[in-house]
């Protein structure tokens, strides 16, 4: 089920944890995360920014235990190499394809950048302006979601189906995704004649912005 998130940009959708734990992405082992995916074959299958299996070069797959204690014996025997390749967690900044039914047209399917929730809210939530190409609206509208297993097709995800060049659309060759809602009405009220912001709330304001100019 879907949620609205104001803050979300235009190319995030927000994960539920649950999903994230269940959602794996191969990762092959490299002396650049080595230690990073180390970590997550001790955190194991059931916490998150943990793994599920590692595959080894000579086609050994070790499927790792569920005990949740970072000290089980299992997990700590695993000595990756590089040329491993460990199913992680969904994490932050992965790619993945956002999907409702029916997919009537080419942006009923578009890729995101995975945000992994940090409460235990189990709705899949993301920008308002997504909704229109999707056709949906937060009724207990069902979307669903995918993450791609290979790096071309991951690569692939961000170059041709990537939300924030989905705005135009084919079909009338107008913008498909605009301000809605919550975005469109405080633009409004800010940028009436008669609104003023002191120095102290603009310098307030200031310190939100996830990209300054």
């Amino acid at each position: 089920v879907i949620t609205p998130q104001p803050d979300a940009d235009l190319d995030e959708v927000y994960v539920p944890q649950k999903v994230a734990r269940v959602l794996t992405v191969p990762e092959r082992v490299t002396p650049q995360n080595h230690a990073r995916l180390t970590e997550a074959v001790l955190r194991g299958p059931r916490v998150l920014g943990g793994a599920t299996r590692v595959l080894f070069p000579n086609k050994t797959i070790i499927t790792l235990d569920l005990d949740p204690n970072p000290d089980s014996t299992t997990r700590r025997h695993v000595r990756l190499v590089p040329g491993c390749v460990v199913e992680r967690h969904l994490r932050d900044g992965d790619s993945v394809l956002f999907n409702r039914h029916p997919s009537l047209h080419r942006m009923s399917i578009m890729a995101f950048r995975a945000v992994i929730k940090r409460d235990l809210s189990n709705t899949f939530s993301f920008n308002l302006s997504n909704t229109t190409p999707f056709n949906a609206d937060f009724d207990g509208d069902e979307m669903n979601l995918h993450a791609p297993q290979t790096e071309e097709a991951q690569i692939e995800a961000r170059v041709l189906l990537w939300s924030p060049s989905q705005i135009i659309s084919p079909g009338s060759n107008r913008p498909i995704m605009a301000l809605v809602q919550d975005t469109l009405l405080a633009s409004s009220l800010l940028t009436r004649r008669d609104v003023r912001v002191s120095r102290a709330d603009f310098m307030n304001l200031a310190m939100q912005l996830r990209y300054p100019c």
